[in-house]
């Protein structure tokens, strides 16, 4: 039985043999390549192949690149049957046959192309490395024959031809001489689909008449480490000239200059924030202009609701605080403005009153940095990314890709490459993003705002008690200045034995009963409901889902490609 199995198997491998792994096989493949003296490749194919079922025609596959190098493939021309082609980012694929006719049997094809190799990239030899098979072919080979002409004399000790799947050193199945310039050969057996026969030749430096930009990729390198020293050391020089001078920084019992808590948030850290927005509606109910709701019953399940009642309109003669307040009212049904209605719709008035905030304060004269040292800081920020073009230049250069199509490439192996760079890429945004020198103006208020923030976090529980006494408000009138200065868990803190009666702007379910704590957790939840809908948005749509010096090996070397029929 085990007899019959395996001359059942044989006879299956002798079949598939005969009949080609693709219904068709290559009976000849001939190279012929000549090289001139400034490293372009022409070169010519015959290709005879044997179809064992009706196809159409073939597809040879010419790589454009080697490596992350453009070889310049050009000229391509087929003579023997009509073709069709189409450019990819690593190649070019033919598909040479009639659409509308199927052959079987024997077909020759003449395929020619030109490669401009250039500068190999290796300063100490000069090399041909180049796969006159390549590994992608889904067919056997059952001959291939070749001839090489080079340009000068060289080293035929130097010559060696592998064969085998990518990565092999084999060079037994090739019969190979030197005649002149030129080499001759053949392959001794057939080619199995996915092997190369590739050739690598080592060859004096300067064999090719190539430009070779060494000098240059010198200089650029030298140029290079230079500026990553010289860079960050005048960007520390400007930080230093632009340094700010220590604030002066008064004890304040009030908001500064009768600041709103919008304003202080923006100078405090020269930004608008969420906090910044969302603390105007504490503000303007302890100013009447509203006052707060609570609806729902306590309880770890239940879930409350927040109600704005708006009592009058907006006195304020700034813009954007008439704007939030309008656009919050547009919302309302009559007075009241449950927040939940603003889930998902208001986010955008959110962002327009960060604006108006910010233009009202430019036209005020209350520009927090002076343009010099804003100038300065760009300059030295910007200059980081010189640090990213030389380099990239540097490896176009070495590698043979152009600058654009090394980009990605370029970038992604700079730290290996230039790690002093990287150094200084970062030191520079750093240094850049710090050169802002405070405008006079900007240092005064700021001061008075952080003196108001440092009393507010020190401030002694009889100073606290006086200040209750002259406004029994105190707390309350506060309040939303602590939110954008980030301490109001700790200035309650200190008022917790100090402030007995809830706002008149506060209505909670909790009837009677009231304690400070009780007051700020539901002070949290109004802040907590507030963010998580006046800034809700929407969701947004989602769319459907080794060298020839070293002999080379198979398939590693330039050129190549491969084929199939259709």
């Amino acid at each position: 039985m085990k007899r019959v199995k395996g001359i059942l198997a044989l006879f299956f491998l002798l079949f598939t043999f005969a009949l080609g792994e693709n219904g068709y096989l290559i009976k000849n493949y001939r190279i012929d390549i000549d090289i001139s003296a400034d490293n372009r490749y022409s070169v010519k194919e015959s290709i005879t192949a044997d179809f064992q079922i009706p196809k159409r025609g073939i597809i040879r596959s010419i790589p454009s690149r080697y490596g992350s190098r453009d070889i310049g493939l050009k000229n391509i021309d087929v003579q023997g049957a009509p073709y069709s082609s189409k450019n990819f980012s690593t190649g070019v694929n033919l598909r040479i046959g009639d659409p509308n006719r199927t052959i079987t049997g024997l077909k020759d094809y003449l395929i020619s192309y030109s490669y401009n190799m250039g500068w190999d990239r290796i300063a100490q030899y000069d090399e041909v490395y180049y796969n006159l098979i390549g590994n992608e072919w889904d067919t056997s080979i059952s001959r291939v024959e070749f001839l090489i002409n080079l340009p000068e004399n060289f080293d035929s000790s130097k010559v060696n031809f592998t064969v085998g799947s990518y990565g092999s050193t084999d060079s037994a199945p090739v019969k190979w001489e030197k005649t002149g310039n030129s080499i001759k050969g053949y392959t001794v057996r057939a080619l199995r689909p996915g092997e190369a026969l590739t050739l690598a030749l080592a060859l004096p430096e300067g064999y090719f008449q190539v430009y070779k930009p060494l000098a240059l990729i010198k200089f650029l390198r030298m140029l290079t480490y230079f500026l990553s020293l010289l860079l960050p050391l005048l960007g520390g020089m400007l930080w230093y000239k632009y340094r700010n001078d220590p604030l002066v920084e008064p004890v304040e019992f009030y908001p500064p200059r009768e600041m709103n808590p919008s304003q202080v948030g923006y100078y405090i850290d020269g930004s608008v924030d969420e906090k910044d927005i969302t603390s105007l509606i504490f503000y303007w109910a302890d100013k009447g202009y509203l006052d707060i709701e609570e609806e729902g019953e306590n309880g770890l399940f239940s879930k409350k609701e927040y109600i704005l009642n708006f009592k009058k309109n907006m006195e304020e003669k700034n813009s954007y605080e008439p704007y939030f307040f309008g656009a919050l009212r547009a919302f309302a049904t009559g007075n009241s403005l449950p927040i939940s209605h603003l889930k998902n719709r208001f986010y955008q008035h959110i962002e327009r009153t960060a604006r108006l905030l910010r233009v009202d304060l430019a036209m005020g004269g209350s520009r927090l940095y002076t343009g010099e040292s804003i100038f300065w800081g760009s300059i030295v920020k910007s200059s980081a990314l010189l640090l990213i073009i030389l380099p990239v230049i540097v490896y176009a250069l070495e590698t043979g890709t152009g600058v654009s199509a090394g980009l990605l490439e370029g970038v992604i192996t700079l730290p290996f490459r230039f790690p002093l760079v990287i150094i200084s890429i970062v030191s520079l945004l750093i240094i850049g993003g710090r050169i802002r020198k405070r405008t006079d103006e900007y240092s005064k208020i700021l001061g008075e705002v952080r003196g108001f923030k440092q009393f507010l976090l020190t401030a002694e529980k009889d100073k606290l008690e006086m200040l209750i006494d002259e406004n029994p408000s105190y707390f309350y009138n506060i309040l939303p200045y602590t939110l954008v200065l980030g301490v109001s868990d700790k200035w309650a803190d200190k008022f917790r034995d100090l402030v007995k009666e809830p706002p008149q702007w506060y209505h909670s379910t909790g009837g009677n009963l009231f304690t400070l704590a009780l007051f700020m957790n539901a002070f949290n939840g109004t802040l907590s409901s507030l963010r998580g809908n006046m800034y809700s948005t929407p969701p947004a749509n989602r769319g459907p889902g080794r060298s020839s010096m070293g002999g080379g090996s198979a398939g590693g070397g330039a050129g190549g490609g491969g084929g199939s029929s259709w």
